[in-house]
């Protein structure tokens, strides 16, 4: 980014663009844990309650950790 145009978000955003996309990661890695533990809760409901088997179950936490870590890579870079 150039100076001026770095000097002209700072006054307008009122923060540096380092500290927004900071914030920014942040938020989606927060999002992206909180949705990983929501899939393993409803996972376990599930698989204890009968309704999927052990199977269903390992394979729904290894795709959301697959998610997660390609996020944390999105977002962390």
């Amino acid at each position: 980014m150039a100076v001026s145009t770095s000097t002209a978000f700072e006054a307008g955003a009122g923060a540096s663009p380092d500290t927004v996309y900071l914030l920014i990661a942040s938020v989606g890695c927060a999002l992206a844990v909180l949705w990983l533990t929501w899939l393993t809760i409803s996972a376990w409901r599930g698989w204890t309650g009968g309704r999927f088997g052990e199977w269903v179950m390992s394979w729904s936490f290894i795709r959301g950790v697959m998610v997660v870590v390609i996020l944390f890579w999105l977002l962390l870079r």
